[in-house]
């Protein structure tokens, strides 16, 4: 059985998804935490702190290298989507969102503005590529990709309030933390972008 371009994007969308899915659970866990104070320790929180700062300190290798991966892997997937279909806008608005990707792992969340810049082309132009992909799925696929990129564009906006915001900054709106909020804008992306890979890979057909 031959593997053509639109098959090998869905493998490699799926496997970049994964690998950094696992890689934040990896670094989440070997966080060494926050000293407030000599006496004052305070672990990491993914409802209070956020995804990026697991790229500095002694997670950073971990976190930057698979967020680089995926980036680089999105942005393969969306050239070998274009190959396979000749759709510019789509493969645009990927290709878009892998640069990003990889940018947010190569300029770590200490170096502002740029870190924010890749960070917006990441989750933005991924969450217009999910719903754009909604014509390129059946019911009920296709109305799942699209509702997770509109959740994941609405938060982002939602999102605004708490950028600037300390590590350790508590501040909630709508009663979430940061680093909650901003989990409900990237791991919708994830979701869509290990579950579109999942569906393309395994079709025969030209969708």
């Amino acid at each position: 059985m031959n593997l053509d371009e639109r098959r090998l994007a869905g493998a490699v969308l799926s496997i970049g998804a994964l690998q950094w899915f696992f890689g934040v659970m990896i670094a989440e866990g070997l966080h060494t935490g926050y000293n407030q104070a000599l006496s004052q320790w305070i672990p990491y929180s993914n409802q209070i702190h956020y995804v990026s700062e697991l790229g500095l300190g002694s997670t950073a290798p971990i976190f930057n290298i698979s967020t680089i991966v995926l980036g680089l892997m999105v942005a393969f997937a969306s050239y070998l989507l274009y190959l396979k279909n000749k759709n510019i806008l789509f493969s645009s608005l990927l290709l878009i969102c892998g640069v990003g990707a990889a940018g947010v792992g190569v300029f770590p969340t200490n170096i502002q503005p740029i870190h924010g810049i890749f960070q917006v082309f990441a989750l933005w132009f991924g969450a217009f590529s999910a719903i754009l992909s909604f014509r390129k799925q059946e019911v009920p696929l296709s109305y799942i990709s699209a509702v997770l990129g509109i959740v994941s564009f609405v938060a982002s906006i939602v999102f605004f309030p708490y950028l600037g915001l300390g590590a350790n900054d508590t501040s909630t709106f709508l009663g979430l933390g940061k680093g909650v909020m901003e989990r409900i804008v990237i791991y919708p992306l994830i979701l869509w972008v290990f579950g579109y890979g999942y569906h393309i890979a395994g079709k025969n057909s030209e969708n």
